[in-house]
């Protein structure tokens, strides 16, 4: 995550377009308390790149969210075309 971190740092400025960030609803059993913070942390920090951007918690679904809640990731992806289109 700390290479994922320095390059948005470094990004002169992230554009301002539709972005939806979907984050897992469901711990994972590895996933200590503090990974769990600092995740969602950056799940934010991701969201908040774009004014047109929305952080969604997929209630019920592990890492793989496109596998486990497919409808959401599709829904997700109607969104920002919709947005875009806009």
């Amino acid at each position: 995550m700390r290479g994922t971190r320095r390059e948005f740092d470094n990004l002169a400025a992230f554009p301002d377009i539709p972005v939806v960030t979907l984050t897992s609803g469901r711990s994972s059993l590895l996933q200590t308390e503090e990974m769990e913070k600092c995740w969602h942390m950056h799940q934010r920090e991701l969201a908040a790149l774009s004014i047109k951007s929305k952080h969604l918690i997929v209630a019920d679904s592990g890492h793989y969210i496109y596998k486990g809640k497919p409808d959401d990731v599709v829904e997700a992806i109607r969104s920002i075309v919709d947005t875009a289109r806009r």
